[in-house]
């Protein structure tokens, strides 16, 4: 006989009721979704990567010829507890000398304030034709409960000058 395993003599002890399938089924539902945010969130959240996009345009003007392009989206500086792995991601756009830079949104999560421990670093970024940021969903917080409609667009305002304190344009 084995350890901890019922034999059965009716054929009925082994069929699983339908609301325990159910039950079984939500649980690994939950599971796998939860898993695979833990995992973002844990391993590869600060897991960078370089992608390189070569484009090849019949009518494209000669001035644009072996232009290098950095796109950076998504900072979310809020996520960050240190200074470290924005640090990391700074030296990998400066290491591919680009001759532009462009923020494309989300630089925090929630607020302004998110983004000040981080203003050194952001002026830091330096390309010859310039560093351009736009605002993305998260900068206008939306995401923040405001005390007031003033206070929200005081926090746009904030960010806005900070965004607007980036070297535009550098040699």
């Amino acid at each position: 006989k084995k350890l901890f395993i019922k034999e059965s003599t009716k054929a009925t002890d082994n069929i699983i009721t339908r609301s325990d399938f159910l039950n079984k089924v939500a649980a690994y539902s939950a599971a796998i979704p939860l898993a695979g945010f833990v995992y973002g969130m844990i391993k590869t959240v600060f897991n960078y990567k370089v992608h390189k996009i070569n484009l090849s345009y019949s009518n494209l003007p000669k001035a644009f010829h072996g232009l290098k392009i950095v796109q950076i989206s998504d900072i979310h500086s809020g996520t960050y507890v240190n200074q470290g792995p924005l640090e990391e991601a700074f030296k990998i756009i400066e290491n591919e000398k680009p001759d532009v830079i462009f923020f494309t949104g989300d630089l925090v999560n929630e607020i302004a304030l998110e983004a000040y421990p981080y203003k050194n670093q952001f002026a830091s970024l330096k390309a010859p034709l310039g560093v351009f940021s736009i605002l993305g969903n998260h900068d206008y917080g939306d995401y923040f409960r405001w005390d007031t409609d003033d206070e929200k667009k005081q926090n746009l305002i904030d960010l806005k000058k900070q965004l607007t304190a980036l070297p535009a344009k550098s040699s």
